[in-house]
C-alpha cells in the first residue's frame, strides 16, 4: 500500500466501545474475506459493492473467496474428485447473491465456473429463489445434462430438482418460478411430465422418506439416514411432547445402533448441536437429555472433529482459544462463539486441548471436560453474554503469570491466540489499538510476539483490529471452523522479499493459504 494512504488510514475509526481501530485492513480482499462467512441477509447492493472492490484488486482471488464462502467441508465427488477434505464456510445467502452479481457483472466468467456451484455447494443453489430467474437458464440446463451423465450427480439431481406442480398447487411466485424451470428442463431433455416425475422418484435420497411414510419403522436402516435426518429424529418434539423416534417406539433400537457408532454424520454447524444440547437461548433449560439425543449430538460432534482432523488436520502447538462473552455477543453470536470454543479446543492436540479463556469485563479460564454435550452444558453454566469487552484482560492474565512465575519456560506460554469475537473491544487507555497494546505488554515481560487469529462470529462492527502490515495475524470468520487446521498447518513463516529476513505470515498470505485448496484452484477467470 502507498505509504501516504497507509498513514492516513491508521487509527481512523473506533470500535462500538470506543477503542482505536482501523476502517480497513489495507486490502479489500482481506476486508471481505475476514467477515464474509458471517454475512446473512445483506442487500444485493451491499454485496455488489464489496465484490466489485475485490474484483478490482484480483478477479481470481475474488472468485476463490466467493466459492470458499459456499464450500461445504467434505471431500469432493462428481465433476471434481478429491481425496483431501476441502474446507470452507458452507454459507448460502451471501454466496447466492454473489452469483447474482457475477451473472450481472461478469456473465462469461460465471459460465466458465458454473460447474463449481454444485461441486462446492448443492444443485439447488442454481434454482433457488434468489438465482432461478437470474442465472443463464440455457447454461444451467446444459450443466444438468452433463450431471445426468455422472452417476454421483444423477442421484443428487433426482433428489434436488424442483417438483412439477399442478396449477392448483402453485401458491406463490416461487412455486410458479420452479414449475417453469422444471417445464423448461423437460423441453430441453425431451421428457414428458410423467418421465420427469418418474426420474425424481428414482433417487436413492428419498428411500428413507418412503420407508417412514409407509410406516415401516421397524426395518428403517439408521445407517442410511443423512445427518440432518438423524438430528431431526432425536431433537424435533411434536405436539404430543414426543420425538419422532419415541412416537414410533424406535428409541431402544436406535440407541442400540448409535452406541456402536464412533461418529455420526452431520452437515450443519456446531452451534446447532450446542443449541440442541442446552435448550432455549433465552433461558438455557439444561433439561435432561434422552440417551438417544445425547449420544446423537456427541457422535455428530465427533464426526465434525474427525472430518477436520482428516489429512493431518488438528491444532498443534500452544493454541489458546479466547472467547468473547460480553454483552454485545448476546443471542446467536454467543452460541456460535462458545460452541466454536468447544470445537477449537477439542481440535487442539497440544497442552491447551480443552482449555479456553473467556473475557467480558474480566477474563476467566475454563478446563472443559467430558463429551460434547457435557462441555456444552459446562460452558453455558459458566458464562453468559454480559459486561464490556475487555480483551486486554486476556493479555493481562498472560503477563501476570509471566511476572509471578518467571521460571515457567517461554515455550509453555501460548504461541497463538484464537480470538472468537465481534471485535468490539474496550479502549486500551491510550492511542494504540488492542493488538498493538497486546504486543507491547508481552514484549515488556520478555515474551515473543504471538500469532493472532481474529475470528469474527458477526460482522456488525465496521472496523478491523489489525492490518496487513501486522505479521502473524489472520483475519477470518464464519460458523465452520475446519479451515483453521489449514491456517495453523504447513508453513507459518516466509522470507520477506524486501528485508530478506524470516517473518510470520501476514493476513494476505494467510488468506491465500486458506484458499489454496484443489476445489478453489479450479476457478477460471478467462479461457
Amino acid at each position: 500500500m502507498n505509504p501516504f494512504l497507509r498513514a492516513i488510514q491508521r487509527y481512523d475509526t473506533y470500535t462500538e466501545n470506543g477503542a482505536v481501530s482501523h476502517s480497513t485492513t489495507g486490502d479489500a480482499l482481506v476486508d471481505y474475506f475476514a467477515k464474509c462467512g458471517t454475512h446473512k441477509g445483506r442487500s444485493q447492493l451491499e454485496v455488489d459493492a464489496d465484490l466489485s472492490r475485490c474484483w478490482a484488486e484480483s478477479p481470481k482471488v475474488t472468485l476463490q473467496i466467493l466459492f470458499w464462502l459456499r464450500l461445504i467441508t467434505r471431500p469432493m465427488h462428481g465433476f471434481l474428485s478429491t481425496e483431501v477434505v476441502q474446507k470452507g464456510q458452507g454459507a448460502r445467502d451471501e454466496f447466492r447473491k454473489g452469483l447474482v452479481w457475477l451473472s450481472t457483472s461478469h456473465p462469461d466468467v460465471l459460465r466458465r465456473n458454473l460447474w463449481l456451484v454444485p461441486t462446492v455447494g448443492v444443485w439447488k443453489d442454481l434454482w433457488h429463489a434468489d438465482t432461478v430467474d437470474v442465472l443463464p437458464r440455457d447454461d444451467v440446463y446444459a450443466l444438468i445434462e452433463r450431471g445426468l451423465e455422472d452417476p454421483f450427480h444423477r442421484n443428487l439431481l433426482a433428489k434436488y430438482l424442483p417438483r412439477l406442480r399442478s396449477s392448483g398447487q402453485r401458491f406463490n411466485p416461487r412455486h410458479h418460478a420452479l414449475h417453469g424451470f422444471g417445464r423448461g428442463l423437460c423441453a430441453r431433455l425431451g421428457w414428458t411430465s410423467k418421465q420427469y416425475r418418474a426420474f425424481k422418484a428414482s433417487g436413492r435420497g428419498h428411500q428413507f422418506q418412503r420407508e417412514m411414510s409407509a410406516g415401516r419403522w421397524d426395518t428403517l436402516r439408521f445407517q442410511e439416514l443423512p445427518g440432518r435426518a438423524l438430528f431431526t429424529l432425536v431433537n424435533h418434539v411434536g405436539k404430543d411432547g414426543k420425538t419422532t423416534l419415541a412416537r414410533h417406539d424406535q428409541e431402544d433400537r436406535y440407541v442400540a445402533w448409535i452406541e456402536k457408532q464412533p461418529v455420526a454424520p452431520f452437515t450443519g454447524y456446531v452451534h446447532e448441536l450446542f443449541q440442541a444440547a442446552v435448550g432455549n437461548r433465552r433461558r438455557y433449560s439444561m433439561q435432561n437429555l434422552s440417551r438417544a439425543r445425547k449420544l446423537t449430538l456427541d457422535r455428530q460432534f465427533d464426526g465434525l472433529i474427525e472430518l477436520a482432523r482428516r489429512d493431518g488436520g488438528g491444532l498443534d502447538g500452544n493454541v489458546w482459544c479466547a472467547l468473547d462473552t460480553s454483552g454485545s455477543m448476546s443471542g446467536l453470536p454467543y452460541e456460535i462463539c462458545v460452541s466454536l470454543g468447544i470445537y477449537f479446543s477439542t481440535l487442539n492436540t497440544g497442552a491447551f486441548q480443552d482449555h479456553v479463556v473467556m473475557f467480558d469485563s474480566r477474563s476467566r479460564v475454563l478446563k472443559l471436560k467430558g463429551s460434547f454435550t457435557d462441555k456444552a452444558r459446562q460452558i453455558a453454566a459458566a458464562s453468559t453474554a454480559w459486561g464490556s469487552t475487555n480483551f486486554q484482560s486476556v493479555i493481562d492474565e498472560i503477563v501476570r503469570v509471566r511476572k509471578q512465575s518467571p521460571a515457567i519456560p517461554v515455550s509453555d506460554f501460548p504461541n497463538t491466540l484464537l480470538v472468537v469475537s465481534d471485535m468490539q473491544f474496550n479502549p486500551t487507555g491510550d492511542s494504540t489499538t488492542n493488538y498493538e497494546m497486546a504486543m507491547k505488554k508481552l514484549a515488556a515481560v520478555g515474551l515473543p510476539r504471538v500469532r493472532v487469529i481474529w475470528w469474527w462470529v458477526t460482522a456488525r462492527g465496521k472496523d478491523f483490529p489489525s492490518t496487513i502490515e501486522d505479521e502473524g495475524v489472520t483475519m477470518i470468520g464464519g460458523y465452520d471452523g475446519a479451515v483453521v487446521t489449514l491456517l495453523l498447518g504447513g508453513e507459518t513463516t516466509t522470507v520477506d522479499a524486501k528485508t530478506g529476513k524470516k517473518r510470520q505470515l501476514n493476513a494476505v498470505e494467510n488468506m491465500l493459504k486458506a484458499l489454496d485448496q484443489e476445489a478453489l484452484r479450479a476457478v477460471r477467470v478467462s479461457g
